[in-house]
């Protein structure tokens, strides 16, 4: 049986400050999640792992919206919300 390492990054799905709804910080956080974090990943040497990038319900449209102005992430590397993630 082969195993496979789950990670789990929370992007805006926990925290206390209400600013991580708003446009302006899922903006900023994505431009530092894409230059830190997916590069991190995609350096890694066993690519035998699945990210899940946790994020709240109601902010879907603006993280899709944000997501778009990347290249496509690494099939191992997965924005997923709330209930997608309790259903996973």
């Amino acid at each position: 049986m082969k195993k496979k390492i789950i990670v789990e990054i929370h992007f805006n799905a926990f925290g206390f400050t209400p600013d991580r709804f708003e446009k302006k910080w899922i903006d900023h956080r994505m431009a530092l999640f894409m230059k830190y974090a997916v590069s991190s990943l995609k350096k890694q040497t066993n690519q035998n792992f699945l990210t899940l990038v946790r994020y709240e319900d109601s902010t879907e449209k603006l993280i899709k919206e944000a997501l778009a102005q990347y290249k496509k992430l690494p099939s191992n590397i997965k924005f997923v919300n709330k209930a997608e993630h309790m259903n996973g």
